[in-house]
């Protein structure tokens, strides 16, 4: 028949590892002595049979039977205690109540009263030195289902453990308490794994059995019981076979500690025994550390001095010993540092005439007490604490004022306390401070505090805690010059030292008020010359810059303003206003403003040269007019950029360059606004000098009015030596007169009237016969009274704040008109009408006030007229 075995192989048993005490109960298994192993002497031995695979033995129903089991524990609770030979003995089997196994050759194993065993029958069994149980060429095996039997195949169950001759021993060979280490060893099964401490592993020689380990990390003060098993491994599973427990004793020495109160001139002190190599800690109450020191010696004493707390009564201290990083072992100890100094004579606040003074009071007996001024930091007297916890001294002579008297007891230990009174509060001898402050008109000086005082003393002044300076009183009279401290009011401390005690008194120093901007507001303006206005200290100077500009103000009755040019940018400017007030303080006030707001249109003009001629070689500036801030690019006939540059805030620009020799230039000047806006000049013809030019005329306007009977005056520019002749729409000459010969310029006047309208042809015709004329030159006599009219701005129009508004409209020609506010009365702006009765001007508003106007135009005969706009105020959106 097949015979399913579950039986380990020698293979197998060499390399498992031994679990301990799998034969001797659980006092054999866990108690380890640190330097013996265990041994049995007698030729039988007590064991539980547990297999190499976790198999328990135990009596079934009629036979031995075998049990599985998951661990060395669980087999131990199921295996039957038998009486068994020692290893390589012959003998019985037998358990605790006299059944002894008895068996047959591949039969299983029974059991029988051992006093009545059956003939013929295997009852003799070996307990081999490999782990098997044997009876001659027969060896027990283990089946599945758990059938026990002897047979002759298979090699039979191998068991272990001491009953096997298969010892799990350890034993502690060295222990080190500064690295809380110790050095294991021991013997197991030949290649079976020593689990140590649950945490780390060794393998057992393979030849010998013998194992070693370190084990780390003990804790001192205690005997450390260190677990340590025997794992081999079956069907690829290790299983535990046997335990030990190791026992590492790193218990310390014993800490003492006793306290020494020390001298009035020694510290306390904290003595005793500990652990050689310990640090000794002293901690307060709170668990801060007061002080330590290590132990020296073989036998390891230790002193530490205790730095005084300076506070009466017991003082409550843990002391312990640390070594290798733990605190171990604590004692509590008490320095009894007695009674603080108190003053019973004379009460605080006691009046004193003057001489010596007697003080009573109590403290702890053979402290030693010192009373000191406190103003002088002088030692005025001191003496011993009696016996009966009592003192009294009689104090040098002290005089009749103020007097803060400090009392200083040091007692055992060195420790301090102290206690303040004060006599004669208040009262001195010495004349009191005054003080004044005085700033000069010339704001460049600084502010100076003077007064009077005692003789010799020191004056300190101070603003708040700082202190401005210190100056010696000479006469009664002292002066002391500050720098700067800020605007507003400042209550000065005037202090008197170095006489007797200090005497104070206050004085106020002020310093007005700081610069502060009110106009303009952080927001976009129109560029160019602006008005920046604040408040600030009467008398000031005030400066102000945005980038290179610079304008200068003087603070009147709190305000100041000026005007200051900001150039047109997409960059923001930032306007700075420094104040330069009284006693030299310098204060400063910002704004930033986007000069990049809305402008009034202006055409770009090229105006010179006026002859409208180069000198060839020589360079020729170029001059015109264009929209403030404007990028102003002139190009000639053939497109070339001649130049480019930057209309200034009042709309001029210019460039020089040479021309010539022979050519005639037409420039056109093209202006790109800083809205991206832009415009073209009319050509401007550039000529070489003695080269024909074009005529022109200054004066009087193409359509004018003349006066009946006055002579109007006509001038401008022509070829040089050329002859100029005007003629009327009838075809009369109306006068002719020549161009200068130097630069072409020329004038004459010539009467008209009384009613006719003049249709003029001006013509001039140089020496070389070439002509040009302007036409038509219409000139008409004088209107009658116009009443004054406003087109622009209309009603319900609105401003915008700092951008200027056109006011347009018509009126008696020559009249002025004057633009006035209802409410005061005030003329807010003027101008007078042209020859057409037109007239336009600009003014800005703001920045949130609404207006009611009235527009009065005065005729040259004094006849007036007005209308008015009503609620102008400033747009909302």
């Amino acid at each position: 028949m097949n015979k399913k075995l579950r039986a380990v192989g020698a293979a197998g048993l060499a390399a498992a590892t031994v679990i301990t005490g799998l034969g001797f109960g659980p006092a054999a298994a866990n108690a380890v002595d640190l330097d013996q192993e265990d041994a049995k002497a007698s030729t039988t031995q007590h064991a539980q049979l547990v297999s190499n695979g976790l198999d328990s033995y135990n009596f079934g129903t009629s036979n031995l039977e075998a049990k599985s089991n998951s661990t060395l524990a669980e087999a131990r609770a199921h295996s039957r205690w038998f009486n068994m030979p020692q290893v390589g003995g012959t003998g019985t089997i037998s358990d605790d109540y006299g059944n002894c196994l008895v068996s047959a050759a591949e039969a299983a194993i029974t059991w029988a009263k051992c006093n009545a065993l059956p003939s013929g029958k295997i009852t003799q069994f070996t307990v081999t030195k490999d782990g098997r149980i044997a009876a001659g060429n027969l060896h027990l095996a283990t089946f599945s289902g758990g059938a026990v039997k002897m047979t002759a195949s298979g090699g039979g169950t191998y068991f272990s453990g001491d009953a096997f001759g298969l010892p799990f021993s350890v034993k502690v060979d060295t222990r080190d308490v500064a690295t809380q280490s110790a050095e294991l060893s021991g013997t197991a099964v030949p290649g079976a794994v020593v689990l140590v401490n649950g945490t780390q592993q060794v393998t057992a020689d393979a030849t010998t059995g013998a194992w070693k380990a370190t084990v780390s990390g003990l804790k001192l003060g205690e005997t450390n019981h260190i677990p340590v098993s025997e794992y081999v491994q079956q069907d690829g599973t290790w299983n535990q076979k046997q335990d030990r427990v190791a026992d590492v004793n790193f218990e310390l020495t014993n800490l003492t500690a006793e306290v020494d109160r020390g001298t009035v001139s020694t510290e306390a002190q904290v003595t005793g025994v500990a652990e050689p190599g310990a640090v000794i800690e002293v901690r307060d109450a709170t668990g801060k550390l007061v002080s330590s020191a290590p132990t020296t010696g073989p036998l390891g004493s230790y002193t530490v001095s205790i730095p005084a707390p300076n506070a009466a009564g017991d003082y409550p201290l843990t002391v312990s010993q640390v070594f290798a990083g733990q605190s171990i072992g604590q004692v509590p100890v008490t320095i009894p540092y007695g009674a603080a100094v108190t003053v019973s004579t004379p009460s605080d606040g006691a009046a004193h005439n003057g001489g010596s003074l007697i003080m009573m009071g109590f403290g702890a007996a053979g402290s030693k007490i010192v009373v000191t001024d406190k103003s002088t930091s002088e030692v005025v007297g001191s003496t011993d604490v009696l016996v009966n916890n009592a003192w009294n001294l009689s104090t040098d002579s002290l005089s009749d004022s103020e007097h803060k008297l400090i009392v200083t007891q040091t007692s055992a230990g060195k420790n301090v306390t102290k206690q303040e009174i004060t006599i004669n509060p208040g009262k001195s001898t010495v004349e009191e401070p005054t003080a004044d402050v005085r700033f000069d008109a010339d704001v460049t000086k600084k502010a100076v505090v003077s007064g009077g005082g005692a003789d010799g003393a020191t004056i300190t002044v101070k603003d708040g805690a700082k202190e401005l300076g210190d100056t010696t009183v000479e006469d009664g009279k002292w002066s002391l010059e500050i720098d700067p401290i800020g605007a507003g009011k400042h209550t000065l401390t005037i202090e008197q030292t170095g006489i007797d005690g200090t005497q104070t008194t206050t004085v106020v120093a002020d310093y007005g008020d700081a610069v502060a901007i009110t106009s303009p507001s952080a927001s976009t303006i129109t560029p160019g010359t602006i008005t920046v206005s604040g408040t600030g200290q009467n008398g000031a100077k005030i400066t102000t810059t945005v980038g290179d500009q610079s304008a200068e103000a003087t603070v009147e009755n709190g305000t100041w303003s000026t005007d200051i040019e900001v150039p047109g940018s997409k960059t923001p400017a930032t306007i700075t206003v420094e104040q330069h007030s009284k006693g030299d303080l310098r204060t400063t006030a910002e704004v930033t403003v986007n000069p990049d707001g809305p402008q009034t249109p202006t055409p770009v003009v090229i105006s010179e040269p006026s002859t409208n001629t180069y000198t060839p070689g020589e360079r020729t500036v170029v001059v015109g007019t264009a929209t403030p801030y404007a990028t102003i690019e002139v190009r000639n006939q053939w497109n070339t950029v001649l130049t480019t540059t930057t209309a200034k805030g009042d709309g001029s620009w210019s460039f020089a360059r040479q021309y010539g020799p022979s050519a005639v230039y037409t420039l056109t000047a093209t202006q790109t606004r800083l809205d991206g806006t832009t415009s073209a000049s009319s050509p401007f013809t550039l000529a070489p000098l003695g080269a024909f030019k074009p005529l022109k005329l200054e004066t009087p306007a193409l359509n004018a009015t003349y006066q009946p009977g006055e002579a109007m005056l006509f001038r401008g520019t022509a070829t040089p030596g050329a002859r100029i002749v005007a003629t009327s729409s009838w075809g009369s000459k109306l006068f002719e007169t020549r161009a200068s010969q130097t630069d072409g310029s020329w004038a004459t006047t010539r009467a008209f009237g009384p009613s006719a309208t003049y249709v003029v042809t001006l013509t001039q015709t140089a020496a070389d016969g070439t002509t040009d004329s302007i036409t038509p030159i219409v000139l008409t006599p004088p209107k009658g009274h116009q009443d004054v009219i406003l087109t622009a701005p209309k009603a319900g129009d609105k401003y915008t704040p700092g951008v200027p508004v056109m006011f347009t409209g018509t009126a008696t020609p020559g009249a002025k008109i004057e633009i006035k506010s209802r409410l005061s009365g005030n003329v807010l702006t003027s101008t007078t009408a042209d020859a057409d009765g037109n007239w336009t001007k600009s003014r800005a508003f703001g920045p949130t006030a609404v207006y009611n106007l009235d527009i009065v135009a005065t005729d040259p005969d004094g006849t007036t007229s007005s209308t008015g706009l009503d609620d102008f105020g400033p747009a909302t959106d």
